[in-house]
C-alpha cells in the first residue's frame, strides 16, 4: 500500500539518544557524540565559580554532567592507549551523581520542629555521596595512593579522616575498601532513621563538607 511505501522510505533514526535517557547511554557513546560549538560549554564548566544548568526535560543537562564525569576522561584515556594516572588527570575530575526522587522525599521531616535535623542528615547524606564518589575518581586515575605518596601516606590520610567519624571509625581499617565500607553503613543508617525514627537510634553527625576538605 502507499502507506507502507511511505514508511519504508522513513530514513531510520541516526541519533543514538533519541529514544534513550542519557542516564543510560554508553559512556564511549558520550565522549563520541557529545558536540560543543565554540567550546562555551567547556569553558562555562571549567570555571572555578559554581555553573547551574536549568532547562526542559530532554535538552542535555544529564548528557552534560555525564561528558564531564571523570568516567568519561577515563573511558576517553584508555580509548587513546593512555595510561589512566594523576599525571594524565583532566584538570578537574567531574563527579556526576544522581539522586532519585524517592530518596529526596524521604528526608521530608515528620514535623516542622524536625525540619533542622532532617536538613543536617540529608546535608550529611549528600556529603557521603560525593565524598565516595572522589574517591572512586581518584581511584580510577592510579588510586589514592598516587595522588599522596605511596602507601603509607594514603594510610595516614584515611586515619586522619576516620578520627571524624568518632565511635563509627573506630576499629576501621585505614584503607580504601574499608572506608567505602563505613560510608556504605552510614548511608544504610541514615535511610534507616528517616524512614523509621521512632525505632531507630539517632545517626551520628559528621561536620559539615569536612570529609572532603581533608581528602
Amino acid at each position: 500500500s502507499a502507506e507502507e511505501t511511505a514508511l519504508a522510505a522513513v530514513p531510520e533514526p541516526t541519533n543514538p539518544f533519541a529514544l534513550l535517557r542519557a542516564d543510560y547511554a554508553n559512556i564511549e557513546e558520550l565522549g563520541h557524540y557529545f558536540i560543543d560549538p565554540g567550546q562555551e560549554l567547556i569553558r562555562a564548566m571549567k570555571t572555578f565559580k559554581p555553573v547551574v544548568m536549568a532547562g526542559a526535560r530532554g535538552c542535555g543537562k544529564t548528557m552534560l554532567g555525564r561528558y564531564f564525569s571523570y568516567e568519561r576522561e577515563a573511558t576517553e584515556l584508555r580509548e587513546k592507549g593512555i595510561l589512566v594516572t594523576p599525571k594524565a588527570a583532566p584538570e578537574y575530575l567531574g563527579l556526576y551523581l544522581r539522586i532519585d526522587i524517592d530518596l529526596l522525599q524521604v528526608f521530608n521531616p515528620p514535623t516542622e520542629s524536625d525540619r533542622p535535623l532532617y536538613n543536617a542528615l540529608f546535608g550529611q547524606f549528600f556529603d557521603l555521596l560525593v565524598f565516595r564518589k572522589a574517591l572512586d575518581a581518584l581511584g580510577a586515575f592510579g588510586g589514592v595512593a598516587s595522588w599522596c605518596g605511596g602507601n603509607e601516606a594514603e594510610a595516614k590520610l584515611y586515619k586522619t579522616i576516620l578520627r571524624e567519624f568518632g565511635p563509627r571509625g573506630k576499629g576501621v581499617q585505614p584503607t580504601n575498601v574499608e572506608m567505602h565500607e563505613l560510608v556504605k553503613e552510614m548511608l544504610a543508617e541514615m535511610r534507616r532513621y528517616v524512614n523509621n525514627p521512632r525505632t531507630e537510634s539517632e545517626p551520628f553527625k559528621l561536620q559539615s563538607n569536612i570529609l572532603l576538605k581533608l581528602l
